[in-house]
């Protein structure tokens, strides 16, 4: 999205997709049968909008990089011209930091001549001393907000199925931690197999239903009075291999 600043709306809010991809209220959709095309067609759109700040979480040390990573093996010849200086190529430089603050650090460093790329994770290292610096994590913690997790082992079957999961890419459930979850009457069912109760879990019942029939309810007011759970949320990291590192 792009916005002005000291306004507090977007002027524009689009998303670039391969494929297709369902209509999302509120946002154009772009969408490209080419991988290259699309990439080249992001590019023209930064050139355009001719932004002064580019900014996001991680992008110095991921976003940026991969996309000009995929640009280059697909040869997008146009796109790294991400600058306001026509003839300069924006490339990827690796930076070692290490002060006492945050040690000792590995970062990219990518030159786009009159933009400033505003890595908002890297102002966060450095000013606040946070238990988890995970998007999720930062963002309940100044917001109290959460963005729906996309589990990496369902992206490929997500952008290989139709327009409707390639949309689930794109929109924000509000469906958070801690939260009350609503189904509504007659857009779930239970689980069986030939007519007997089927679990795949512990859990005393199982139900499937579509993540655009669940709502999200905070616990106030009406829904405060329900009795709460005590809910442990854990992460585990591991390499890729079967079992833990």
């Amino acid at each position: 999205m792009v916005i002005r600043q000291g306004s507090t709306d977007p002027f524009i809010r689009n998303v670039f997709t391969l494929d297709t991809c369902a209509p999302i209220v509120g946002c154009q959709v772009r969408s490209f049968k080419d991988e290259r095309e699309m990439l080249e067609a992001w590019a023209n759109f930064v050139r355009e909008v001719d932004a002064d700040l580019l900014t996001g979480y991680n992008i110095n040390n991921f976003d940026l990089p991969y996309l000009i990573n995929r640009a280059n093996h697909l040869n997008a010849k146009n796109f790294s011209f991400l600058g306001r200086v026509k003839d300069i190529k924006s490339v990827i430089k690796d930076q070692i930091m290490q002060n006492k603050q945050m040690g000792r650090r590995e970062n990219k460093i990518i030159n786009i001549e009159g933009r400033v790329a505003f890595d908002l994770l890297m102002v966060l290292l450095r000013e606040y001393k946070l238990r988890s610096y995970t998007l999720n994590a930062v963002s309940y913690h100044f917001l109290q907000e959460q963005k729906e997790d996309v589990q990496h082992s369902i992206i490929s079957d997500l952008q290989n199925g139709n327009a409707q999961t390639r949309r689930r890419f794109m929109v924000d459930t509000e469906l958070v931690g801690c939260n009350w979850v609503e189904l509504p009457s007659g857009k779930w069912s239970i689980r069986h197999k030939d007519g007997v109760l089927k679990t795949q879990t512990r859990c005393q019942l199982e139900v499937d239903v579509s993540w655009e029939e669940m709502i999200s309810h905070a616990p106030e007011g009406e829904w405060a009075k329900v009795a709460p759970f005590r809910i442990l949320s854990f992460d585990i990291e591991c390499a890729g291999r079967k079992g833990l590192p």
